[in-house]
């Protein structure tokens, strides 16, 4: 009965979780901004390259003008937060189940194995070896069937490397510092999953790709990932923690490598925007500046 209530907290912390990572776009902060009007001759109208009919005021409206077209490509410090609820929650459920003094007691690393091993006993399967491949496969093939998603494929290859490379150094620090052992001495370096982070840097990276399209998409991932973290205590490679604290790490990372890159493609916005509209004596350009 344990096993089944780890089973059910796992698939909670571990795969739905992810789902409440909501990608709700962010309104601007408040900028300083220095405002011109140039007013044009009637006869200039015809030299302007702009799309009048779009926007056809009495006067020029700028504050809304560039709301309204960079408000919903902005995302910012906020969503990083919500981000991070999960991964801290699953640190926090990590650091009690392995801490000397809770080994053995509910949730402790030591009486979620016994309880697993008694479930599973004599389970053995290479499949989380490959499972945890899984999220970015299916992301990759979504790109190769046409699917749009968050990135165009040269700039998701990027961030999945470098979340990769950044999850991967953290995790071989942890395993080289603490060095534990694993489950029926069967080796060190336990701590954290190495196979568990790299399934979930896969399955957040699906997530942020195409999770806006469809939940499913992000559901899929989160759950192979989750699947691969279960494997690795049912094969007696991992204790609890190393599979929790393996999970927020490749939750954590990969978020913040899309932050990063979401925060240098705001700075590298124009910010300089020209907003032409009809006046009385013709036509006026107004020159909006960001400092």
């Amino acid at each position: 009965m344990r096993g089944v209530l780890i089973g059910i907290a796992m698939s909670f912390f571990l795969g739905l979780g992810g789902i409440a990572q909501e990608q709700k776009d962010v309104k601007l902060n408040q900028r300083n901004y220095r405002r011109d009007t140039i007013f044009l001759h009637q006869k200039s109208i015809e030299e302007l390259k702009f799309d009048f009919e779009a926007v056809q005021m009495d006067k020029p409206e700028l504050e809304l003008n560039y709301q309204l077209t960079n408000q919903a490509k902005f995302k910012g410090l906020e969503r990083l937060k919500r981000s991070m609820i999960i991964p801290a929650a699953l640190v926090g459920v990590g650091l009690y189940s392995g801490h000397p003094n809770n080994t053995n007691a509910w949730m402790g690393k030591r009486a979620v194995h016994e309880s697993i091993q008694e479930q599973f006993e004599g389970f053995h399967s290479p499949v989380d070896d490959y499972l945890q491949w899984g999220p970015i496969a299916m992301c990759y093939g979504l790109k190769a069937c046409g699917v749009k998603g968050a990135n165009n494929l040269w700039t998701s290859t990027k961030l999945l490397i470098k979340a990769e490379l950044l999850t991967a150094t953290v995790v071989r620090f942890l395993k080289n510092t603490t060095d534990n052992p694993r489950p029926g001495d069967r080796g060190g370096h336990s701590f954290p999953s190495g196979h568990t982070s790299q399934a979930f840097v896969a399955a957040t990276f699906l997530h942020r790709e195409y999770g806006h399209l469809n939940p499913l998409y992000s559901l899929a991932g989160y759950t192979m990932a989750t699947t691969v973290g279960a494997m690795r205590m049912m094969n007696r490679r991992h204790w609890f923690n190393d599979v929790t604290v393996g999970a927020a790490l490749g939750i954590t990372f990969t978020n913040l490598i899309y932050w990063q890159h979401e925060r240098q493609n705001d700075k590298k916005k124009r910010k300089l925007a020209a907003i032409p509209s009809f006046t009385s004596k013709g036509a006026a350009v107004s020159m909006l500046m960001q400092f």
